[in-house]
């Protein structure tokens, strides 16, 4: 006797891929792009050696891998 099991999915990875997206967007314009009262407190990046504009650049690369791999999983449990 088999069993189906009809198991619904969560949107829980979508809002993960939507939060991660975010958090890309605002890394990468303070990594890459910071306002000026940014550039007064910690230099411009390209003079700075402290570890701010790295840390956002390196926040960035990896919040958009892990939003894209959350919204893949997603869209392969929506099958």
């Amino acid at each position: 006797m088999a069993r189906n099991y009809d198991v619904k999915g969560s949107k829980e990875l979508l809002y993960w891929s939507i939060g991660l997206f975010l958090l890309c967007i605002w890394a990468v314009r303070d990594g890459w792009f910071p306002p000026p009262s940014k550039i007064l407190r910690h230099g411009p990046p390209e003079e700075a050696e402290g570890t701010f504009y790295i840390f956002n650049q390196t926040l960035a690369v990896i919040s958009f891998i892990a939003a894209v791999v959350c919204g893949v999983i997603y869209k392969v449990q929506q099958k």
